[in-house]
């Protein structure tokens, strides 16, 4: 079981960046974690097949983790999904939104136990869920909402 699964999307270099970000700032605090970019899911050959098998893997691994890191950069269809299913599950989310300066989407502030804007914010979010014994002491985004 990882501790962490990443939502995210690495599809433009902002995405990957961040998706990289993420995982070195996860390394260094000694986290494990669940990274669909980096998962060998599909063992099949026949294209459908393998779809169907990376889609099972990922919902699996989204169910054995103990909470999500969801990157929101350019809102990517895929994450959001995963956060509905995490939320759904009963699984704790946290929202990266690097440089976020205005407001917050009220369905992801509403799931989610915080908004990291900063790679620094991540970390501490995520210190504060582990030195929590895995629960959250604070709930919700206390910034502005559209």
């Amino acid at each position: 079981m990882k501790e962490v699964y990443i939502a995210s999307g690495w599809f433009n270099p902002t995405q990957a960046i961040q998706l990289d970000q993420i995982k070195a700032l996860l390394d260094d605090m000694k986290v494990s974690y669940f990274s669909p970019k980096d998962e060998a899911l599909a063992t099949s050959t026949d294209p459908q097949f393998k779809l169907k098998e990376i889609f099972d893997g990922n919902i699996a691994a989204i169910r054995q983790c103990q909470f999500v890191i969801a990157n929101t950069q350019n809102k990517d269809m895929g994450t959001i999904f995963e956060c509905g299913t995490a939320y759904m599950m009963g699984i704790p989310i946290l929202y990266f939104a690097e440089g976020l300066t205005g407001p917050f989407n009220l369905m992801l502030a509403q799931s989610g136990y915080g908004v990291a804007t900063s790679i620094e914010e991540l970390r501490k979010l995520v210190t504060m869920f582990r030195e929590g014994g895995g629960v959250f002491t604070s709930t919700g985004y206390k910034g502005q909402i559209e």
